[in-house]
Formats: structure tokens, sequence, C-alpha cells
């Protein structure tokens, strides 16, 4: 503060007697300069701010779709922040240098810096839930470079193999990011189906042939696709089952309808008494019997031929002329 006059003295308030003081406390400043005789005063007021401390932390690592807050408050301030903002607090989402300017009653500028550094988030995708047939593999895959893994199996590898039916969840953990998934595995037991030995039929007879599986789809050689069909005609039959539409199941069996051909034993007899007559009922086999369809697996016996020879030594059921 300077009240010089050119060959005055002066008198201030905090005792000094310089033509000029000068001042860092608050408080009332006043000086009587006399010149001559001739006196003059004059006083201020000097109001001292103490700058206010300002702390936006450490820097800050963020995991993508996170933010951070960052905010400060002294009175009777301005502020003015990296993203031009001037409210006392701002949110960031994205890696970048953020520094705030507080102006504190016009007079007090303070400011702080701070680093952000955003993560990327680990990328998890198990797929969709999945149905398989027992003694299927399948590999679940969580890679993420640089990562730690923590299934519900209790292991730690980046990818598992699973064969058991159960939900599988997996956490990973890239710099701090976690990411988390999950996936259901259904794994069908394929059940066992019979057909049951090759079948021979006579002619007009017929063989039903069933199967039942749960969850399952059929389809039999005749293009039935029910559980049941029935056969009458000298053929392969197999059926085929889907379960769940995962397991495939099948099994074979063959039909042979035989023909015996046709019997004749002749006219009627008329035999005197004491004599006798031969009756001949030889069965032949024919060659259309299904030996042809027969595959090479499969052995099929033979229709034999049998002769019934008949003796009549009784009385006929019609006389004739004895000799």
């Amino acid at each position: 503060m300077d009240a010089t006059n050119l060959g005055a003295t002066y008198a201030w308030s905090s005792g000094e007697t310089s033509p000029s003081i000068s001042a860092s406390q608050s408080g009332i400043y006043n000086v009587t300069v006399d010149l001559t005789g001739c006196i003059a005063t004059d006083a201020m007021q000097l109001n001292v701010v103490q700058p206010t401390s300002i702390d936006l932390g450490s820097d800050v690592s963020l995991c993508a779709d996170d933010q951070a807050l960052f905010a400060v408050a002294v009175p009777n301030s301005t502020y003015l922040w990296s993203t031009g903002a001037t409210v006392g607090s701002i949110s960031v989402n994205s890696t970048s240098t953020v520094w705030v300017q507080v102006t504190q009653s016009g007079v007090c500028v303070v400011s702080d810096t701070v680093d952000v550094l955003v993560q990327p988030m680990p990328s998890v995708e198990l797929g969709a839930d999945q149905t398989v047939c027992a003694g299927t593999t399948i590999t679940l895959d969580a890679t993420n470079l640089g990562a730690t893994y923590a299934w519900s199996t209790g292991e730690t590898s980046s990818s598992i193999s699973a064969s058991q039916s159960g939900i599988y969840t997996v956490t990973v953990d890239l710099n701090g990011c976690i990411a988390t998934d999950a996936m259901q595995l259904n794994v069908v037991q394929p059940a066992s189906i019979d057909l049951g030995p090759d079948v021979n039929l006579c002619i007009g007879d017929q063989a039903v042939f069933a199967v039942a599986a749960p969850n399952a789809s059929y389809l039999w050689s005749t293009g039935a696709t029910a559980g049941t069909i029935t056969v009458n005609s000298t053929a392969t039959i197999w059926v085929q089952v889907t379960q769940s539409g995962v397991c495939v199941v099948s099994d074979t069996v063959e039909v042979f309808v035989l023909d015996p051909g046709s019997v004749d034993l002749g006219p009627d007899v008329v035999a005197c008494q004491g004599d006798g007559a031969i009756l001949d009922a030889t069965l032949r086999t024919r060659a259309t019997c299904g030996a042809q369809e027969r595959p090479a697996r499969r052995s099929r016996p033979q229709v034999a031929a049998h002769t019934l020879l008949w003796s009549l030594w009784r009385a006929a059921p019609r006389k004739m002329p004895c000799r």
C-alpha cells in the first residue's frame, strides 16, 4: 500500500512510518500523512482468502459401461472442468485426463488432475442351452486374453469339456472387470429297442412290431411314423428311433411268409375189407418262400418235405366188387 507524498511524514495503523507498506493479513489498514502540518488520512480493508485444497483422488480404472464421479465443493467459488462443465461435479465414462480449476472469491485459483482409464469388458458367450446324446462331449470356451476364470465345476482353465447334464457357469475376470455366463446341458440316455428275432409267418398271418421311447419320433422301413406297424409280407423291417432330436437308435428284423403249397390226396377210394390204399400228402417247398431275400448275416431253416402215408385196412365208406 502506497501513500507517498514528497516531503511528508507517515503514520500507519500497523506502526510503520514509511511512505508504503506491504500487507498480507486480513484487516483494516489506515494511514495518516502530514505534509508541513497539512493532514490527510485514508483507510482500506484487506480480506485475505485462504485457498481450499482440492483433491480429485487417485487415478481411476473403470470397466466399460461404468462411470466415475468427480466432485469438488468450495465456498464462494466457480469451477471449470476439462470437459467444459462449470458445475461442482461431473461423470466420466471414457479414457481421459480430467482436471478442474477452482476460483475462490474471484482471486484464489486451485486445480487438480486425475487420469481415467476405461478397461474393456471380457466377452463371454457360452452359447445357447444344448441337448446331446449320451457319450457326446462338448467344449465350453470363455477365452479372453489375460483373464482369469472360475467355472462352476471348480476348473480354472479358459475352456472346459462337458458331458454330464447340468448348468455350467463361468466368471471371467479381466483386469478387475467381471463378466459371467451360463448354459444348461441336457444329456439324453438313448433307449434300447429290440424288434425281437426274425419271424416266419404262414400266408394270411401277420406280425405286429412295436417300440416305445420317451420324447421320440419313429421312422419305419415301410414309411410309417407311428410306434407300431403290422407286417404280412416277406420283408426286411427296420425302425429308426430319434429321441429328443439327438439320439438315434435302430433295429432290424427279417419277416418271411412261407407257402407250403397244395395237398391233393386224389379222388375218393372204395376198397374191399382187408385190402389197403396208399394216400400221398407230400409237401414240396416252393422256391419263392423268401429265400432270395434272406440276408447273408442270418440263417433260416428250410421247410422240409413231408410224406404222410395212410394205410387203410378197415372197411371203406363205400363198397366195391370184391375179387
